[in-house]
């Protein structure tokens, strides 16, 4: 993978349009709308074809916005809203049993065009220590390039990585990685609605010349193409949104404070970590890894419950993840306690481990340490 460090790259925040100026990273789509009124058009008259208008009454919902606040007259067959339908209309502000079939339908499809577990035999080019030093790479990228705050982009370029790499029938060459990742962050990047995306001007930026632009583009299509051209796959990051919102702990900190934010950051580290080992996000589905996050931060801050609305969402109960939450938390443990990990040698240490030990995270990494130096003696 080629080396050095990572030449700074200043994004355009540009609210207006999209900048046609090559050195801008990032590009914000929003141009300014002309009022309907000013066009001579009654925003109120909805029009069907030619000399057919009928006028909207005000007050009349959108398709979305019914199916989003439909919760208080949405029930279930019994005649009244299950546990989990309840928690996610009340707390995540949608239908709860759109909700629950959202959730569901995430889940049958989660296992779908995904990588194989042996895809790493064929690539004899490449070790598991290349892969965890590019994702690690591709989190900073997003993080402080991006200034994503969210992180889905992550771990959807993730996903579309470990898929690409599965589908080759030839091993790819060294000095390509660092390009299948950033290109996969590129396809990330267009599919999730975040306001902004990386052109292949701002990669080739991103990687420090290493690649030509053209070369890029070709790695984009190529990857596209290997996914039948369908990116929309659900993340680990998709359920644990939905986890989170289930736990007990929400009702007992009514989601604000310390503690509510330290669950959340040790949730969001949990998922994130796991992605640096490619055995665990191939063994495991990425609803396993996220209710197993949500499990080994319950127990990291004393919480005992479960909860009906969280065994409902996951379709687990505790003891069922112990073996899923023992793999994660063992691979948490070795990426954090590890004092100074050799694939990282030459880059001063793991991103991902300095962003959760900063105040702002509630340093998560050292009370993972302090917890896991406390069971061993």
């Amino acid at each position: 993978m080629p080396s050095g460090a990572t030449a700074p790259v200043k994004f355009n925040r540009s609210i207006g349009g999209v900048s046609a100026d090559a050195e801008a990273g990032v590009c914000v789509a929003n141009p300014s709308r002309t009022p309907l009124g000013e066009l001579g058009v009654d925003p109120n008259v909805k029009t069907d074809g030619p000399g057919n208008s009928r006028k909207v009454p005000h007050g009349k919902q959108s398709c979305f916005q019914s199916l989003t606040t439909c919760g208080s007259n949405s029930r279930n067959e019994s005649g009244s809203l299950s546990e989990a339908e309840r928690c996610i209309q009340t707390n995540l502000s949608c239908c709860g049993r759109l909700g629950m079939q959202l959730l569901s339908f995430s889940k049958a499809n989660e296992a779908s065009a995904g990588p194989t577990w042996d895809y790493m035999e064929l690539q004899t080019n490449i070790t598991p220590d290349m892969r965890a030093v590019l994702v690690d790479w591709l989190m900073e990228v997003d993080s402080v390039e991006l200034q994503s705050e969210s992180g889905r982009e992550v771990f959807l370029a993730v996903r579309i990585l470990d898929t690409y790499l599965s589908s080759l029938r030839r091993p790819i060459l060294r000095r390509d990685l660092q390009m299948v990742g950033v290109a996969s962050l590129m396809l990330a990047t267009k599919y999730e609605v975040d306001g902004h995306f990386i052109r292949p001007s701002d990669a080739a930026a991103l990687c420090d010349g290493a690649y030509r632009v053209d070369e890029i583009v070709a790695m984009e299509v190529s990857i596209f193409a290997s996914m039948g051209f369908s990116v929309g796959v659900p993340t680990t990051i998709d359920f644990l949104n939905f986890f989170m919102k289930a736990s007990p702990l929400l009702a007992e900190t009514e989601g604000r404070g310390p503690r509510w934010a330290q669950f959340c950051f040790l949730c969001l580290y949990c998922a994130e970590a796991s992605m640096m080992y490619m055995h665990l996000h191939i063994q495991f589905r990425p609803s396993e890894i996220a209710a197993a996050s949500v499990a080994i931060a319950h127990d990291l801050l004393g919480v005992d419950s479960w909860g009906p609305a969280l065994a409902e969402m996951t379709g687990r109960s505790r003891a069922d993840l112990m073996d899923c939450a023992a793999c994660v938390l063992a691979c948490v443990e070795d990426f954090t306690l590890s004092d100074t990990p050799s694939p990282w040698a030459g880059r001063g240490g793991p991103f991902l481990r300095a962003k959760y030990s900063s105040p702002r995270a509630f340093n998560v990494v050292g009370l993972i340490r302090e917890r896991s130096q406390s069971r061993s003696k």
